[in-house]
């Protein structure tokens, strides 16, 4: 673990170069608008994270590849920190979705905001976005934690397959199941219109204990699938040269 965080830290002074301090910016305008009400800007939490990161893309790529053969580190950490570096800020960005929504519905709820905010930006919002959905407005955090569990799992096994066989199979690999993935979500919201399916707020369960269960559960699903795609990649590439 010592050899991974070293990694991370290595990875991140790079970054931090590169442009990833414009994630920072891009966090800070989704939590003021989300304390402003306006409640969907904390889906922001659900996706910023892979900025913080994404810069090493060109990093890994080229000549500039040849920096990590020169650590006094094995291949296997640098693997474990690149799949770190995806899940572990994935998680922490959904929950810090999770308590920006907690924030605004509680601010919203007790009519806090300056009255131009409370009705034209919080209620109006709250009103048009999950009308059109089905969705009550307990259902975001649940959607917030699958969310994140879905792109993660899916940006992991995509660096799993890039890592064993190349960007171009993993590409092939990934973006047939992304467009499967947008077709359904755009298939349900047609038939929501419709009354074809059921609502979301019918789809998930009543309880709040079985609510907070699978958004634990979401949670851990992305640690579990961390730890396999990256064992099953380090195995995979274990004769490779860095």
């Amino acid at each position: 673990m010592n050899n991974v965080l070293k990694m991370i830290r290595f990875d991140y002074s790079i970054t931090k170069g590169l442009g990833a301090k414009y994630a920072y910016y891009f966090a800070a305008l989704c939590t003021v608008g989300c304390l402003l009400g306006c409640f969907p800007a904390a889906a922001g939490f659900v996706i910023f994270p892979f900025a913080l990161f994404s810069p090493l893309e060109n990093v890994r790529k080229g000549d500039f590849m040849k920096i990590y053969g020169l650590l006094p580190i094995e291949r296997r950490y640098v693997t474990r920190a690149l799949f770190a570096e995806i899940a572990y800020p994935q998680i922490a960005g959904g929950i810090v979705c999770e308590l920006l929504l907690l924030v605004t519905r509680a601010v919203g709820e007790a009519r806090l905001y300056p009255a131009y905010l409370q009705e034209h930006i919080y209620d109006e919002t709250k009103l048009n976005l999950l009308s059109d959905l089905g969705m009550k407005y307990s259902d975001l955090f649940v959607i917030a934690a699958l969310a994140t569990a879905v792109i993660t799992v899916v940006v992991l096994f995509f660096y799993m397959i890039l890592e064993i066989k190349g960007e171009t199979i993993a590409l092939m690999c990934c973006v047939p199941f992304m467009i499967a993935l947008i077709a359904a979500a755009i298939g349900y919201m047609l038939g929501n219109d419709n009354d074809a399916v059921p609502s979301i707020s019918e789809i998930l369960p009543e309880s709040a204990i079985l609510r907070v269960f699978i958004i634990i559960v979401s949670f851990a699903a992305v640690i579990a699938a961390e730890w396999l795609l990256s064992s099953f990649t380090i195995k995979a590439t274990a004769k490779k040269e860095i």
